[in-house]
């Protein structure tokens, strides 16, 4: 007699025969979390020059671009009698002086009284404060840098009139930069003053530097928070360069896994299949911490796993299963 078998006692028999996988053992290793964000380049040195006095754009003695020193002039104000009212005060403190003197000299000889030479010294103090009042308003005239620098940016033009405390022009120090990234708000609690940053720009080595303002307050318009990050070291960078930065920002410990090795549940959470020491399956939920072009970073595991590598997608969890490598 021949006995015919069908297709739900082949199944059947199949099922009896547990299914062979391949293992990969797996250790957490610590791992360096990080933050990318992208940046520009800018002065940790620039001010607005502005105008002591009120007055014509007489002559300016630079381009944008030049360098200037500390104390170089920049721009000149007209003159509006301020030479003049300076000559007046001279000449009016050398008369005071002279009457005070002879003042003096009349009291010690006991031909004056007191009271004169008092009143020849309040005018003579009144006469040296109206002098250097006037020495201030004609330098006053001339605008100077508060610092060596580089002039990024003019706002006048000779024959401009402009008044007192006016910004005439920026002055920047390209030598000292710092860099302010734009980070995503999801990200911006994971920054720390004096974490380490990695500087990478176009055509240059990279440069490292160390996080020094965390803004507290999102941009309006981009509800990106600003870090500020300073060079630790020279750097080839200078104001109005675009970086990439790479903040490391805490460490973890995390198994490396294949992007074939995740799976996702009946619920939908992401996690990968392993076998436990009797050799059945189980599932273990993952959170993704970090990836790379060759796999993810994971964590949620337990230190030491033996993730199934190869067969995983057809066993299901608590499932008997063959190791094919043990």
């Amino acid at each position: 007699m021949i006995k015919v078998l069908t297709f739900a006692t082949l199944l059947s028999a199949s099922m009896a025969h547990a299914f062979t996988v391949e293992v990969r053992d797996s250790e957490a290793n610590p791992i360096q979390l990080s933050v990318d964000a992208l940046g520009t380049v800018e002065s940790a040195l620039a001010t607005d020059v502005r105008t002591r006095a009120e007055g014509l754009v007489e002559r300016i003695y630079f381009r944008e671009g030049d360098q200037v020193s500390a104390g170089d002039a920049l721009i000149l104000l007209s003159d509006d009698d301020q030479s003049l009212n300076l000559e007046r005060a001279r000449g009016e403190y050398r008369r005071l002086t002279l009457e005070f003197e002879r003042a003096q000299s009349l009291f010690d000889q006991k031909l004056q009284p007191k009271s004169a030479v008092d009143a020849a010294q309040s005018a003579l103090k009144s006469a040296e404060t109206q002098l250097a009042n006037a020495r201030l308003a004609v330098e006053h005239r001339q605008v100077t840098a508060p610092f060596d620098g580089v002039v990024s940016e003019l706002h006048v033009e000779e024959g401009a009139v402009v008044g007192k405390q006016a910004a005439v022009l920026r002055l920047i120090d390209p030598n000292q930069v710092k860099i302010i990234l734009e980070v995503p708000q999801q990200d911006v609690a994971q920054m720390e003053i004096g974490q380490s940053v990695q500087l990478n720009q176009e055509g240059a080595l990279p440069a490292l530097g160390r996080v020094t303002r965390v803004a507290s307050v999102a941009q309006g318009a981009t509800r990106m928070f600003e870090v500020d990050v300073k060079p630790v070291s020279n750097t080839p960078l200078r104001p109005g360069m675009s970086v990439a930065a790479n903040v490391q920002v805490s460490e973890s410990s995390a198994h490396f896994v294949s992007p074939a090795w995740l799976f996702l549940d009946d619920q939908g959470v992401v996690g990968v299949k392993a076998i436990d020491d009797e050799n059945r399956v189980q599932f273990y939920p993952v959170d993704l911490v970090r990836a790379d072009a060759e796999g993810f970073y994971v964590a949620g595991l337990p230190k030491s796993l033996r993730i199934i590598s190869v067969g995983g997608g057809f066993v299901k969890t608590g499932a008997q299963v063959t190791v094919a490598n043990p």
